[in-house]
């Protein structure tokens, strides 16, 4: 049985501490790296099938560093985690191909669950693209992929808006159902069908 390889990158002893406890004992091999020396030596020697990394948002700086994670290691599936992050942050995130985007304090359910996914999903780098965005509207067409559902609601629920939290919950359970509807009957579970939403 061939591990998954796991790359905890980035100063946040709480992202490290949820792999480490939530992931032991499953097929993962994990490993960490603290500064920017250490991330970089560490994609280009393990070449992992997924990195969890922290970056500061807003700033051109972070999606430098994404670009150059990604010319490292391309087939590496990049989950971020930051602070915060607006409307712009997730757009660019998305064009830089980031798998996930996780806002702190983090979820460890939705972090594990994620990772899980990207570790089971060596296909998806294309699955999501941005078809337009502007003001307060972005389309989007995405894979014929349950994985590439759950990866549009959880970058929705990173979405930072002003509904309260019950009545984003319900919204991204109202999405996820659009987008079930969509991949399941529109397009029958072809991955390589697209569909706009």
């Amino acid at each position: 049985m061939t591990l998954s390889k796991i790359l905890v990158a980035g100063p946040d002893p709480e992202v490290a501490q949820i792999l480490r406890q939530e992931l032991a004992g499953k097929a993962f091999e994990i490993s960490f790296a603290g500064t920017e020396d250490e991330i970089v030596e560490s994609l280009s020697a393990l070449q992992p099938d997924v990195m969890v990394v922290e970056l500061k948002l807003p700033g051109s700086a972070a999606f430098r560093f994404l670009d150059r994670y990604k010319e490292l290691s391309p087939a590496t599936r990049i989950l971020v985690v930051a602070p915060s992050a607006d409307r712009d942050d997730l757009i660019h995130l998305l064009q830089a191909r980031a798998f996930a985007f996780f806002h702190k304090p983090v979820s460890a359910v939705s972090l594990v669950d994620m990772v899980c996914e990207a570790a089971e999903c060596a296909t998806c780098e294309d699955d999501i693209e941005i078809v337009s965005a502007v003001s307060h509207w972005v389309a989007l067409r995405i894979a014929s992929r349950i994985t590439t559902v759950d990866r549009v609601v959880q970058f929705y629920r990173e979405l930072e808006t002003e509904l309260p939290p019950a009545e984003r919950e319900q919204m991204a359970t109202a999405l996820r159902e659009v987008l079930m509807n969509a991949v399941e009957h529109g397009a029958r579970c072809d991955p390589h069908s697209k569909v706009t939403v």
